[in-house]
């Protein structure tokens, strides 16, 4: 059985960390991320993705 990523998946893997490292710098996550509870992260990780609103 294969685990691996797919080569689509490893450039999808590519483009988020592209945009996420234009857009939202490591720094800025830490300085927001540390202590949150996972719900607030799955919110938040939602609103980056663009996903539909409720």
């Amino acid at each position: 059985m294969n685990f691996g990523f797919t080569a689509e998946q490893d450039m999808l893997r590519s483009e988020v960390r592209k945009f996420l490292a234009e857009r939202c710098p490591l720094a800025a996550v830490r300085r927001i991320g540390g202590g949150t509870p996972n719900i607030q992260k799955n919110i938040i990780a939602e609103r980056l993705l663009g996903l539909p609103k409720d």
